[in-house]
């Protein structure tokens, strides 16, 4: 073999690899148990009647995911349990807070969401009861965004490294026994390969923006709020084992609320959230 038939050999290999496309499904056995680590970062500025309120966050949950059943289709009966929850929360007048959330978090430990997922990673169907999730953790412990943090929207065909593939959701968010809308926009692509521990996975980003409105009732008052936004991030998938590996994003908005009643009055608010994700086993 001369050496300008090997490199045109190579060449070709090369570019079969590039050309390998992937279909990306989650997948798992009945009895399967996976753990997860999630860590959020919140950081929340108000200005109100001239004054500036700056709030800070940080939770770490620890959760084990596990399999029920598959039927046919390939969509998953999957259990998740909080096995621990830990904050700490910095700001002004946040003494009380820290004290009702913490009689919260006990409730929360052991506590078990149940939910059928599409081999994609849409959510079908939640069967938890959303008034064993205390007042104060709804918004934090929404089993949507729970559920997409560790398992986010695969496309719906083959893909190739290089390819993207866009995902359009309106979800409503329970916030104190109201209801808000969240719509948002993400596009992801598949960047490339990555080893870790051994393992090779799949890459992929995402970004995309969102937008939310809703109101709610307290104190006597109304409270309208509407804000955008934009996110990014990128996440690991072993597209062997089927399963979600680590990820992380970071989430910024810019908010109004505005109030009405006994008092009204126009507050804005910015908040960014960083997320991450890891595999534990």
């Amino acid at each position: 073999m001369n050496n300008k038939t090997f490199v045109i050999l190579l060449c070709l290999l090369v570019l079969a690899g590039c050309s390998s496309s992937y279909k990306l499904q989650y997948q798992g056995e009945a009895g399967e148990t996976r753990q997860y680590q999630m860590s959020m970062d919140l950081e929340q500025n108000m200005q109100m009647m001239g004054n500036e309120m700056k709030i800070a966050m940080d939770v770490v949950q620890l959760l084990t995911q596990k399999v029920i059943a598959v039927d046919d289709d390939g969509a998953l009966d999957i259990s998740i349990v909080y096995d621990s929850l830990k904050f700490d929360v910095s700001g002004p007048q946040v003494a009380a807070l820290k004290d009702r959330l913490a009689e919260q978090v006990d409730k929360i430990t052991g506590m078990e969401l149940n939910f059928k997922m599409s081999p994609r990673g849409k959510l079908l169907e939640v069967t938890t009861i959303d008034s064993l999730i205390p007042e104060q953790l709804q918004q934090l412990l929404d089993p949507k965004r729970l559920v997409n943090s560790i398992s986010p929207n695969l496309p719906e065909h083959p893909v190739k490294i290089g390819d993207t593939w866009t995902e359009i959701d309106t979800t409503p968010l329970k916030v104190q026994n109201s209801e808000m809308m969240v719509t948002s926009n993400t596009s992801y692509k598949l960047v490339g390969k990555e080893k870790l521990n051994g393992l090779e996975l799949l890459k992929i980003t995402q970004n995309g923006e969102v937008e939310i409105e809703g109101e709610m009732e307290q104190m006597g008052m109304t409270l309208y709020l509407e804000g955008d936004g934009e996110f990014k991030g990128e996440f690991l998938f072993d597209s062997k084992r089927g399963s979600f590996h680590q990820g992380n994003s970071e989430t910024e908005m810019d908010m109004t609320i505005a109030m009405t009643g006994q008092q009204n009055m126009t507050i804005p608010m910015t908040q960014f959230v960083r997320i991450k994700v890891s595999k534990l086993k």
